[in-house]
């Protein structure tokens, strides 16, 4: 049950997003409030919401998406970004990049409009969420907030104080506690506020998640300590990251053993490169696959392996001195450092400069 400021802003924000009766349920189970596509697609239009997708992580049976949900007010650009996941656990189609766009956009804009914070999700956040599934769920003019505030009695006529009981008093009630929720009772609110924690769906299927190879023992234990601490918000984001985390070192170890064990051909420099990029979370397990396609047909001589651009170029290089500065010595060093700096330098010429430096390197390596 929401409180009477966070349902009177719900209202608000309807309102002014032209939001009816269609377009807004109630959750039966947890009494959260869905939005539907249609009243998703509303918002958008109505305040102008640019949306940009990428293609997080995908394999034959789950999806990763990644939407930014942006618009501009009184001059200023305000930008968020949010992951949408879809696999056979969470979803009943098996279309799953295209659910977990829906999800991933729905969530950015949701929460770049301040519905999300308010405990309110998107119709294709879950299955069980569907309009269809929830008929005759209250509407917002059914639902009366909880009280902020216990009405103030009017003060009585003063009496004569009878002498202190002798007899002592019970403590206070403790917050009440259910299977599945927690009951924190609140001073300034007149019954407890339902939190829901962690469903029996969600357990299993992070704890799936943690039984992987890719996941360390430290991180498992960890992990699986906090899963009952969580609330239902919390778990289902830490699915969405931890899918995404999962997608991430897969693809991270497939392009190391493809570069460690086509070094010879790939040459050196390339090898390095590649190397560098498993070790780089900026860059997307959609491009590292990729880099691992490009490797593939360039060893089966269908396409030329691209440069890498001028400034990459140069951070390679730097990267190499530095890395190996004790080696090189001073004067190799310092002019490695001023070649990556040297603004007639092309990104061909670098790789070159690179490949030789560590063909003079090996044998000191030796």
């Amino acid at each position: 049950m929401q409180t009477k400021e966070q349902l009177e802003t719900f209202r608000n924000l309807c309102k002014a997003n032209g939001l009816g009766k269609t377009d807004v349920w109630q959750h039966k189970q947890s009494g959260n409030w869905i939005i539907g596509r249609a009243g998703i697609e509303k918002i958008q239009g109505l305040n102008n919401i640019q949306i940009g997708i990428e293609l997080a992580a995908a394999g034959v049976d789950f999806a990763v998406v990644k939407a930014s949900a942006a618009r501009t007010v009184e001059r200023k650009k305000i930008k968020v970004e949010s992951l949408g996941s879809a696999n056979a656990k969470n979803s009943q189609v098996s279309y799953y990049a295209e659910m977990a766009e829906k999800r991933a956009k729905s969530r950015s804009i949701l929460m770049l409009m301040g519905f999300y914070e308010l405990g309110v999700y998107g119709e294709e956040e879950s299955d069980e969420f569907k309009q269809s599934k929830n008929v005759g769920a209250p509407t917002l003019d059914d639902v009366e907030a909880a009280p902020t505030a216990r009405p103030i009695q009017p003060a009585a006529a003063p009496v004569a104080t009878p002498p202190a009981s002798t007899t002592p008093t019970q403590p206070a009630a403790p917050a009440q506690k259910v299977v599945g929720h927690t009951m924190p009772q609140d001073d300034n609110m007149g019954e407890p506020v339902p939190v829901y924690g962690v469903t029996a769906e969600q357990r299993k299927r992070l704890l799936q998640q943690l039984e992987s190879p890719l996941i360390t023992e430290t991180e498992r234990t960890k992990s699986t300590a906090r899963i009952d601490s969580l609330t239902e918000r919390e778990a289902t984001d830490a699915i969405v990251k931890m899918e995404g985390i999962l997608a991430w070192r897969a693809a991270s170890n497939e392009l190391y053993e493809f570069a460690k064990m086509n070094e010879p051909e790939l040459g050196q420099a390339e090898t390095g490169r590649l190397l560098a990029l498993c070790k780089d979370t900026s860059v997307t397990a959609e491009a590292l696959l990729k880099e691992k396609e490009l490797g593939l047909a360039y060893l089966a001589d269908e396409a030329t392996l691209p440069l890498p651009s001028l400034e990459d170029a140069r951070q390679n290089l730097r990267g190499f001195a530095d890395d190996n500065a004790a080696k090189l010595g001073s004067v190799e060093y310092d002019r490695l450092v001023k070649r990556s700096q040297a603004k007639t330098a092309n990104a061909e010429e670098l790789v070159q400069e690179l490949v030789d430096a560590q063909a003079r390197l090996q044998p000191i390596a030796a």
